[in-house]
């Protein structure tokens, strides 16, 4: 088991043609056990999704302004979006978001919902359909590629702060279209709606809050007080029950592939594995603080294992701390206790000196030959330092009462000199811009209650 940190929230989990890839700062793919950086964004952008189209991944990038125009895949086929729109990804579904009222407009995973849709006598195999639930309007709906309304259902509940699926998970089988639905986090219904009409094809009601909904082939699974019910995707009708062991009545996060079953629970701190054919439970992994499972993003399974984002389990570190854990199958299949084995890091220092201005300051150093892993270090290191010991909304026990905000990091040149020919400076010079970015809230971030953090890098 292989804990990667990364410098910002995980994004996105993506499996493309059997390659894992994950959205943090940047694009990383994920090979040999390891995060190969394929491209680090600015500050000024960011970034949701990674798709297919005709073959080519495509990474969905924008500008936080919005200046420039937002490209999203719908089955192959590019098309332009609003720039009020911004696109996510969620549980292996595509969303659009619309900025102003936050009304969604979903496009279902790129395989499973290539449809036929049918007009009159005639029959477009290319066309694929688009699915929007809305909050405000407590409604489903269902459009063209040529945003043409195809079918509209409406739902109604006693109580006007009605929502429909406002987890957000919505899962495709060959006919239906199957979210939850309820008060904001009080899910106790599960619908499923035929794709080409609307029309309900079966409801499944629950005593208790749905925690979590994934979907494997022809079988809907949901998590409901601490047990999972896998249910028929054709009727919703119960295969059969497993109860995870976890908190019974928190957030519980659940997927599964051909051999096993798996169960997070981000207050718990654990990684529960199941036989998917005796329901044997196998192993209990535990979570090394400060990091924790995702409440609401569904593990990732993929040919060698298991991908699970990392967030904090705390406030104190809720702008710091983000990864990805990575559980082989061979660890699985072995049967013995599942250790964690932290990746390579640069060899790296941290001092804490006081400055002629009386106020401690502090500095990173950093050697390595791999100008990637310095890159993302140097971000990690900083972000690690300032939970410790930087002033913010939620100070740690161990902030520095005589920190005057300022960090200072070293990087040994002639280290990255061994290995790299050239040396992009400007790839410090972002990270540094990111930085300051995610620490905004970090305000003042000296306990001086004057100054903000001060972060700045040079040669060894």
């Amino acid at each position: 088991m292989k804990l990667f940190k990364m410098p910002s929230t995980v994004n996105d989990i993506s499996i493309i043609g059997g390659v894992a890839y994950v959205i943090s700062n940047g694009l990383y793919q994920f090979y040999m056990s390891a995060t190969v950086p394929r491209f680090t964004m600015l500050a000024s952008q960011r970034c949701r999704s990674i798709f297919n189209a005709n073959g080519t991944t495509v990474v969905n990038v924008s500008n936080e302004d919005k200046t420039e125009n937002i490209y999203f895949s719908l089955n192959g086929e590019l098309v332009e979006l609003n720039k009020d729109q911004e696109v996510r990804r969620i549980a292996q579904c595509q969303y659009v978001y619309n900025s102003d009222d936050w009304t969604e407009t979903l496009i279902s995973d790129l395989v499973n919902n290539r449809i036929v849709i049918e007009e009159g006598n005639t029959i477009d195999e290319s066309d694929s359909l688009i699915f929007s639930r809305s909050d405000m309007f407590e409604k489903a709906q269902c459009f063209n590629n040529k945003l043409e309304l195809v079918w509209e259902q409406c739902f109604e509940h006693d109580n006007d702060e009605g929502y429909i699926g406002s987890c957000r998970q919505a899962f495709f089988t060959s006919k239906a279209y199957i979210f939850y639905q309820g008060l904001k986090d009080d899910q106790k219904q599960i619908i499923a709606l035929d794709k080409l009409t609307g029309e309900t094809l079966w409801q499944h009601t629950t005593s208790e809050v749905i925690t979590s909904v994934s979907q494997y082939q022809e079988v809907t699974c949901i998590t409901v007080a601490g047990k999972l019910l896998q249910l028929d995707s054709s009727n919703g009708e119960i295969i059969a029950e497993v109860d995870s062991g976890l908190a019974p009545k928190k957030f519980q996060a659940f997927v599964r592939d051909d051999d096993y079953l798996y169960f997070t629970c981000y207050l718990d701190h654990q990684v529960r594995i199941f036989n998917a054919n005796s329901l044997e439970l196998l192993h209990v992994v535990n979570i090394p603080d400060p990091f924790s499972t995702s409440r609401l993003a569904l593990p990732v399974c993929f040919d060698d294992g298991l991908l699970i984002r990392m967030r904090a389990r705390d406030s104190t570190h809720a702008t710091t701390t983000f990864g990805v854990l990575h559980i082989s199958k061979d660890e699985i299949a072995k049967g013995e206790p599942i250790k964690l084995d932290g990746e390579i890091e640069p060899q790296s220092a941290i001092e804490c000196i006081r400055g002629d201005d009386g106020f401690d300051y502090y500095q990173v150093t950093l050697e390595d030959a791999n100008i990637d892993l310095v890159e993302r270090f140097m971000e990690v290191k900083v972000l690690e330092l300032a939970a410790a010991y930087a002033n913010q909304p939620f100070p740690a026990e161990t902030v520095n009462k005589h920190f005057g905000g300022t960090i200072k990091i070293k990087i040994d040149k002639a280290v990255l000199e061994s290995k790299t020919t050239e040396i992009d400076e400007n790839k410090f010079h972002e990270a540094i811009k990111r930085l300051n970015k995610n620490l905004a809230s970090f305000s003042p971030g000296a306990t001086n209650g004057v100054s903000d953090l001060d972060i700045s890098w040079q040669w060894l």
